[in-house]
């Protein structure tokens, strides 16, 4: 199977830790993301927080749109898969998600 439903998803990266609160800030709430040895915080707001927390939950790069757009309370075209595409990378070159490996 190829394509973004294929994708298998994302973990938070070893050696890093995250506290979720949805109910905190702007709509969408706030995740926290540090790596334990250096204690970095990047915090996370709104959708971003929103996707983050989706991706978390196992849902793949498909599903993430349909899950943002429920916890938010807006249509999922709202939603752009590239842009959630792109946050996602980042969020993997900062070193806080991997790819999970479904081998």
């Amino acid at each position: 199977m190829t394509g973004p439903s294929a994708h298998p998803g994302w973990e938070l990266a070893p050696g890093w830790g995250a506290v979720d609160r949805p109910g905190d800030g702007d709509h969408g709430g706030r995740l926290y993301v540090a790596p334990l040895l250096s204690g970095e915080i990047t915090v996370l707001e709104g959708a971003a927080a929103s996707v983050a927390r989706a991706a978390l939950a196992g849902h793949g790069l498909a599903q993430i749109p349909a899950a943002v757009a429920a916890e938010l309370g807006v249509e999922v075209p709202d939603v752009e898969t590239e842009v959630v595409g792109e946050l996602l990378q980042e969020l993997v070159e900062l070193g806080a998600l991997t790819v999970r490996d479904r081998s």
